[in-house]
């Protein structure tokens, strides 16, 4: 048998009666299990299937794969699934995990930063993007990659108000060293990483960004994602 604090990143339904889902452990990192009879009209354990659920959950393993027995719900997070925003948002934190999350593989770093994105987008009123914003930065920062930097790190000159990304590398460049492989960070996007990267969770309804700032951060993030995680 074995005990794990996990979240419910993926689920999908097994015949009439049984669910398979996916489960982000802090113990053994990625985990697929069955739970048996949930879509009953009786059973105890629904929460237990449904997307974005923290539980303590007690897993019976056989031939290598594992069969939920019981568990203890923590938080469900319900209210992501009372806003379309809030709920997309969540999702692509969730599709993250999946592409980045290893079986056998504990990540505690990566599944406290989970639940501090959930938490946020639960019970905080933020601004749209902001927590994805925020979690994305994170795994880079933990990768060795800094976003908000006042040097080049090619040739060490002071950066100015131009600086670039370079997407093959990870790195921010001045003028000089980028090239066609990088993305220019603009004087308002250094400033909202700046204050991202500084800020914590719980203090991110404090801030109100421009629009199409936080827009142009996030679509640099996710093609930095793209090279960093799919090719």
């Amino acid at each position: 048998m074995l005990k794990t604090k996990a979240i419910v990143i993926n689920r999908q339904d097994s015949g009439d009666k049984d669910a398979l889902i996916t489960l982000f452990s802090l113990e053994k990192g990625l985990i697929k299990a069955k739970i048996k009879s949930v879509k009953e009209a009786k059973s105890k354990q629904k929460f237990a299937k449904e997307l974005f659920c923290f539980a303590e959950f007690l897993l019976a393993e056989k031939n290598g794969f594992y069969t939920v027995t019981s568990a203890e719900c923590f938080d469900s997070f319900y209210e992501i699934t009372t806003d379309y925003d809030k709920f997309n948002e969540a999702v692509q934190v969730l599709k993250i995990l999946k592409i980045i999350v290893l079986e056998n593989e504990a990540n505690p770093a990566l599944f406290i930063e989970t639940l501090k994105v959930l938490k946020v987008l639960a019970y905080s009123n933020v601004q749209n993007n902001l927590a994805l914003c925020k979690f994305l930065l994170a795994i880079f920062f933990n990768q060795g990659y800094n976003f908000h930097t006042e040097r080049c790190s090619n040739c060490n000159m002071e950066l100015m108000d131009d600086r670039y990304l370079c997407l093959s590398s990870g790195e921010v460049l001045c003028s000089f060293c980028s090239d066609d492989d990088c993305v220019k960070i603009s004087y308002a996007m250094n400033k909202a990483f700046k204050f991202l990267s500084e800020i914590d969770y719980d203090r991110l309804n404090t801030l109100n960004l421009n629009k199409n700032v936080v827009h142009e951060i996030l679509q640099l993030l996710n093609r930095n994602f793209e090279r960093r995680f799919l090719n």
